[in-house]
């Protein structure tokens, strides 16, 4: 399988148009991929246009949230392994919130939700949602300095 074609056409250019902007936005995830035979789940908002395997993105590894450089090829061998498939849930994903205010809700329950998955939900993502803007921006970006492409 061609890591690329999880991704509509949609979604490619936008993950490719933010990997491009990567040092100057805190993005709100484009693509929603999982493997749920092991519990994994993630949030993209970028794929590296130079090497189509690496994309970023908040990962939940069933219950360890984290942001991070995902290497895609590895993880469809990983879903293979089990006897599963690593897939783009939804094509038409599309969220409200940047990156950084799905990490701190992540944290703060433990595993990666999203707004609609409930009221009580809900009202977390309004408390850290500043506009669109939440103030974790600058440690998201802080951390895409530290990694290497």
């Amino acid at each position: 399988m061609e890591i690329v074609s999880l991704f509509s056409e949609a979604q490619k250019e936008l993950l490719f148009a933010n990997f491009k902007d990567n040092w100057r936005k805190n993005h709100v995830p484009v693509a929603y991929l999982e493997i749920r035979k092991l519990g994994y789940s993630f949030l993209v908002t970028e794929l590296d246009d130079d090497n189509k395997n690496y994309a970023f993105g908040l990962c939940d590894y069933d219950a360890d949230v984290s942001i991070d450089l995902i290497d895609l090829k590895e993880l469809a061998k990983k879903a293979e392994s089990v006897g599963d498939k690593l897939i783009c849930r939804d094509r038409e994903f599309s969220r409200d919130y940047n990156l950084a205010v799905y990490a701190k809700a992540a944290t703060k329950i433990g595993a990666l939700f999203f707004e609609d998955d409930g009221k009580d939900y809900k009202k977390i993502y309004q408390g850290y949602n500043k506009g669109k803007n939440c103030d974790s921006s600058l440690s998201i970006l802080k951390l895409k300095q530290r990694l290497v492409w």
